[in-house]
C-alpha cells in the first residue's frame, strides 16, 4: 500500500475515534508527527499491517483464475497487507 493511503486511513481512524483527544496530524519535514505519542501510534499502525501476510494459491496456471488471483493480490496489497504465493 502506498504509504500515503495507509497514512490517510490511520488519520481517518484517529480522527473518528478522537485519538489522543484531537488532531495531532502536524508533521515534521521528515514526515514524522510532532506529537511523539501520535508518532508511536502511526508506527504501530504500520507494524500491524506489516504483520499480516495473506497466502494465495501458488498454482495459477492461467486464464481467468490467474487474473482473479492478480486482482486479489492488488486489492490485498492496497489495503496495506502483504501477499505471498
Amino acid at each position: 500500500m502506498g504509504s500515503d493511503k495507509m497514512r490517510d486511513e490511520f488519520e481517518a481512524w484517529a480522527s473518528e475515534h478522537e485519538f489522543l483527544g484531537g488532531c495531532h496530524f502536524n508533521r515534521k519535514p521528515s514526515g514524522n508527527y510532532h506529537d511523539v505519542d501520535f508518532q508511536h501510534a502511526w508506527e504501530s499502525w504500520q507494524a500491524s499491517r506489516a504483520a499480516v501476510v495473506v497466502s494465495l494459491p501458488i498454482d495459477v496456471s492461467g486464464g481467468l483464475y490467474r487474473l482473479a488471483v492478480e486482482d486479489c493480490t492488488r486489492c490485498i496489497e492496497a489495503a496495506g497487507l502483504q501477499v505471498t504465493q
